[in-house]
């Protein structure tokens, strides 16, 4: 059973606020202090699956694992009524509360939240429904299946200062593609990597990890004339390619190595984890979703 813990830093003190969620990924604050957070469906059938949106409020109780779907117990009247009670398969990792002027009256008080299973931004504008809120998704971007692969959102802030990065660097760990239709067989372990300034993005894809196999070249794309990166440019601009390579190179060796790069170093210390190692950047929240 998951819920939302409040710690207080100076007493290191723990209060439970909410609870009887599954697996909660992540919460945010309005201006008002409302806090709302997205809980991951059952991963069972797409029947009786449902993902919740939830406005989270101390005492609150939403009765996972037992009699929590009110679409299999439409009798109960002690269920907590959902900000989207049709949201249906729901893999949420990340929600974020937008409520500035960039994007015009239509999107403010809403929640954008970074679904991985359908590859796409949600947004929910907030209304109010008695003391709570309620919503339904509207249209943001959606990721294509595309020879990529990977383009899953797991994450969305809004900085506070609301000013757009100068750039911007990633790098997950995944599997080697496997052909659609092929048999389910061992795939090494890769990194895809890629780094975004201005314009120009800089993208890595399926580097092995742990291999003695040359890494894969990197590939340039103008996002102003292809937001779909089809047409690599690298041959073109490679001043371009150089420079961002140094500036990804700096990144990433400021972050922690991987852990497989440490089983090669230090082997006595570290188990058999599948987890890639980063560095925190984000400031700890006093609550947390667990």
């Amino acid at each position: 059973m998951g819920g939302v813990i409040r710690y207080d830093p100076n007493s290191h003190d723990l209060k439970a606020i909410s609870g009887g969620l599954r697996n909660i990924c992540d919460l945010d604050f309005d201006e008002y202090r409302n806090l709302f957070g997205s809980d991951n469906d059952q991963e069972g059938s797409a029947l009786h699956s449902f993902g919740r949106l939830t406005h989270v409020t101390e005492g609150s109780h939403y009765q996972w694992s037992r009699g929590w779907l009110q679409a299999k117990e439409p009798y109960r009247n002690d269920l907590i009524e959902t900000i989207d009670p049709a949201l249906g398969r729901f893999v949420p990792f990340g929600i974020c509360y937008y409520n500035e002027d960039h994007l015009g009256d239509a999107y403010k008080r809403s929640l954008v939240v970074a679904r991985w299973g359908s590859r796409e931004l949600g947004r929910f504008p907030l209304r109010a429904r008695g003391a709570s809120f309620a919503s339904s998704q509207k249209p943001l971007p959606v990721g294509k299946r595309t020879a990529h692969r990977w383009h899953q959102p797991t994450s969305i802030h809004q900085w506070q200062d609301s000013k757009p990065h100068d750039w911007l660097c990633w790098q997950s760990r995944s599997w080697m593609p496997q052909e659609d239709g092929g048999p389910v067989k061992h795939r090494p372990k890769v990194h895809n990597s890629a780094i975004r300034k201005e314009n120009w993005k800089l993208v890595r894809l399926n580097e092995k990890i742990a291999s003695d196999d040359p890494a894969p070249p990197w590939k340039l794309y103008d996002l102003v004339t292809d937001i779909e990166e089809r047409n690599d440019v690298a041959d073109q601009h490679d001043d371009i390619v150089r420079a961002l390579i140094a500036q990804f190179n700096r990144w990433r060796s400021s972050m922690h190595p991987t852990v497989e790069s440490l089983k090669e170093e230090q082997p006595d210390r570290l188990g058999h984890s599948p987890c890639t190692i980063w560095r925190r950047t984000r400031p700890r929240s006093p609550i947390f979703g667990m």
